[in-house]
C-alpha cells in the first residue's frame, strides 16, 4: 500500500505513529508477562510492572526524538 507521499513505515516514523507503537509494544508485553508469570515460583512483579510504566515513557521518548523536540 505505498502512494506518491511515501510508504507505510515512512509515514509512521513521520507522524510518530511508530514511537506510540513501540510503546503499546511494550505495555503488551509487560501485561502478557503479568498474567503467564503470576503466581509461579519465580513471579517477578516489579518487571511486569516496569515494562507497563515503560511503554509510555519509551512512546514519548521516541516520539520526541521522531519528531523534534522544538514542536512541543
Amino acid at each position: 500500500m505505498e502512494d506518491q507521499g511515501g510508504g507505510f513505515l515512512e509515514r509512521m516514523l513521520q507522524t510518530g505513529r511508530a514511537a506510540w507503537a513501540l510503546g503499546t509494544l511494550f505495555v503488551i508485553v509487560g501485561l502478557v508477562y503479568w498474567f503467564l508469570n503470576r503466581d509461579t515460583v519465580g513471579w517477578d512483579p516489579a518487571g511486569a510492572i516496569m515494562l507497563v510504566l515503560l511503554g509510555p515513557a519509551m512512546g514519548f521518548g521516541f516520539w520526541v526524538l521522531l519528531r523534534g523536540s522544538s514542536e512541543l
